[in-house]
């Protein structure tokens, strides 16, 4: 799977649980999904959590989520893109 079919994938799937088309606000790529500016609620990132592992049918590594990694769209495009096999 490219970067790009990837990367939008991922940005449907977070529209869909943060309201926020992360393709057109390219700005709040870097934003915290639990911040002041995206306002994610904890749930709603279970939620996106749990859509991202189906729809790529991957697991994302506990460590990412131990070690705050997996808190903008631009770290899960990350984890999503390393999970991915090559």
């Amino acid at each position: 799977m490219e970067r790009n079919e990837t990367e939008q994938i991922l940005a449907q799937i977070m529209k869909k649980r943060s309201g926020i088309d992360f393709m057109k606000e390219k700005l709040l790529q870097d934003e915290k999904l639990l911040g002041h500016k995206i306002r994610m609620t904890a749930r709603e990132l279970l939620y996106a959590y749990l859509d991202i592992e189906n729809a790529f049918e991957i697991k994302i590594p506990e460590i990412a989520i131990t070690d705050g990694n997996f808190d903008t769209f631009s770290n899960m495009l990350h984890i999503v893109t390393e999970q991915l096999p090559q």
